[in-house]
């Protein structure tokens, strides 16, 4: 009779445990799709070297990378605020509907800009010109003018290279 007893305490606690991880599956699933990463790269330009790149995570860490030679690359951090307002712009912008459409045309040394929002394990792109970026719909330029703010914040709080 005991062994009956404790081969049942076992099986609950066993198909109790389950239950638990079950539960934390499906909350790191759901953080996992909550999660977003924004990555803006540019490429053209006078130089042919673009102005660099920028990734914005979900968590709010700004990296912008140096377009040519530089190896510089640091980390910033959004305020909540400017968190927030970003996160509003993104849902705002639709961006379901970019599917990698290119807004504009290049022109002579024009520079070229990609921005890819990654959410969910799926991405979607939109790519435009510095002279077209008013072809840009208007709650993508927002988001772009929210990504431009953040991206400068964080070339100002990293150092300088030589310095």
């Amino acid at each position: 009779m005991r062994s009956l007893i404790g081969a049942l305490l076992t099986l609950v606690v066993a198909i109790g445990g389950v239950g638990i991880d079950a539960a934390s599956a499906r909350t790191t699933r759901r953080s996992k799709s909550s999660a977003w990463t924004l990555r803006v790269e540019t490429s053209g330009g006078f130089s042919g070297r673009g102005r660099g790149s920028v990734t914005i995570e979900s968590n709010g860490t700004v990296t912008p990378e140096p377009g040519g030679s530089g190896p510089r690359r640091c980390t910033a951090a959004l305020s909540s605020q400017e968190l927030s307002a970003l996160r509003a712009a993104i849902g705002r912008a639709a961006s379901e509907s970019w599917g990698g459409r290119t807004y504009g045309t290049p022109t002579p040394d024009a520079m070229a800009y990609t921005m890819t929002l990654t959410r969910g394990g799926r991405s979607t792109s939109v790519s435009w010109y510095d002279a077209t970026r008013d072809a840009l719909p208007p709650r993508t330029n927002a988001l772009v003018e929210r990504v431009d703010a953040a991206w400068e914040k964080a070339n100002a709080a990293c150092p300088r290279e030589g310095t």
